[in-house]
């Protein structure tokens, strides 16, 4: 029987601006530990890079922030399937995702997400996602 393994990420926080006691700066060193799980998970042969929630800071994340960190999503050869969080979400309503930054991460399948709005199709023995097979 095949297995399957996974990177588990969650509570990225994706923001523009920098926390009062950082001293570095907040979205480059999240962008490059965002590089480096996609790295961790191609080197380790991960069939997927799982986010149990709140990619972003703040469901109206600037669209400047998103597009910085889009092609992070975009190069990874292992998929992200993702839950969306509190902070990804208006007034904690799923129906509010179109209109959010994890929203239009989720339209341009970058991230495969779980939920009423999902992607992601199973079976007893294959599991698939977006309709590629990957185990």
């Amino acid at each position: 029987m095949n297995s399957i393994k996974f990177v588990h990420v969650t509570d990225i926080h994706i923001m523009g601006r920098n926390p009062v006691y950082r001293k570095d700066n907040f979205l480059e060193t999240t962008k490059a530990k965002l590089a480096w799980v996609n790295k961790y998970a191609f080197d380790i042969g991960a069939s997927a890079i799982l986010c149990t929630g709140d990619i972003f800071d703040r469901a109206d994340t600037a669209y400047s922030v998103l597009n910085d960190v889009v092609s992070i999503f975009e190069s990874s050869h292992v998929p992200w399937i993702c839950i969306a969080g509190n902070h990804d979400i208006y007034g904690y309503n799923p129906e509010t995702i179109p209109r959010t930054p994890y929203g239009t991460l989720r339209e341009s399948r970058n991230i495969l997400t779980v939920g009423s709005y999902n992607n992601l199709y199973f079976d007893e023995n294959v599991f698939e996602l977006a309709n590629k097979k990957i185990l």
